[in-house]
């Protein structure tokens, strides 16, 4: 995975992220923040890969699997299929990264309609 920054490319791999409070925002506790490049400070938006997100439905079935090995009759099944789903699981993390998200970048610029919207359009509640 690539962890460059978009506006000057210098790679952000093992840095800390900082964030400042998004406009209009105040500064203690803000209730939304933006991510900056700790040397250009320009915005960072995390863009997570399809396959990323399908494989965390992976984990919810090795929880199930190991909830369901204390409820059944037969635990040396249960124990099969739970070993089942962790190394399922396992060669699924090495095939995303090895063949999706080798060439992925983490990072983009913030696209104009994520924007927050002013306080004057924002609903009050």
């Amino acid at each position: 995975m690539l962890h460059d920054c978009p506006h000057c490319g210098i790679s952000l791999k093992r840095r800390l992220i900082r964030s400042a409070p998004a406009p209009g925002e105040r500064r203690f506790l803000p209730g939304k923040a933006v991510s900056l490049c700790p040397d250009c400070g320009g915005t960072l938006q995390h863009n997570p890969h399809p396959a990323e997100r399908w494989q965390t439905w992976l984990v919810l079935a090795l929880a199930g699997a190991f909830l369901l090995k204390d409820g059944m009759s037969s635990p040396q099944w249960a124990m099969v299929a739970l070993i089942g789903c962790w190394v399922a699981f396992a060669l699924v993390s090495i095939y995303v990264e090895q063949f999706h998200l080798r060439d992925w970048q983490r990072y983009r610029r913030p696209e104009a309609s994520d924007a927050i919207p002013p306080e004057s359009t924002r609903g009050n509640l």
